[in-house]
């Protein structure tokens, strides 16, 4: 797959404090800077290869964050919990992260194709299960 040069604009004045990203949609802006169309694009996990400072680090290794992240929104489909996971939000249609779905490349969620210099905007919602205490989650979401 040829690199492609995919820009994530984001506002640098806005800090998303962890407390209150819990069930928030965070509403983020991709742009295509290349010269032709940017297709069969999609969103898809993985482990994050940054989990915080040294001062601050991670409560749980990279994995547990990106297997409990798809196994809360795996209940959440299934019916088991009212809400959890990580919802992300294209348009009108909203799919949450599961095992089948956007947990790796070869089930990547669907994004649109990207004309050269258009840009389009996603929704990007974490959900906390009612029987689970809010913590600091580290996954890195790609769009590719």
């Amino acid at each position: 797959m040829p690199a492609r040069t995919l820009r994530f604009l984001v506002d640098t004045t806005k800090i998303l404090d962890p407390y209150l990203v819990d069930n928030t949609p965070v509403v983020f802006k991709v742009a295509n800077l290349e010269e032709t169309t940017a297709e069969n694009l999609g969103f898809y996990i993985s482990p994050a290869s940054n989990v915080g400072d040294v001062d601050n680090p991670a409560d749980y290794a990279p994995e547990t964050d990106f297997l409990e992240l798809i196994s809360w929104g795996q209940d959440t489909v299934d019916g088991v919990t009212p809400q959890g996971g990580l919802k992300i939000s294209i348009g009108a249609t909203t799919t949450y992260i599961t095992s089948a779905t956007g947990s790796s490349y070869s089930s990547k969620i669907p994004f649109p194709d990207l004309l050269s210099g258009e840009t389009k905007e996603f929704t990007v919602t974490l959900e906390t299960p009612p029987s689970v205490v809010s913590r600091r989650l580290y996954i890195t979401l790609v769009l590719e």
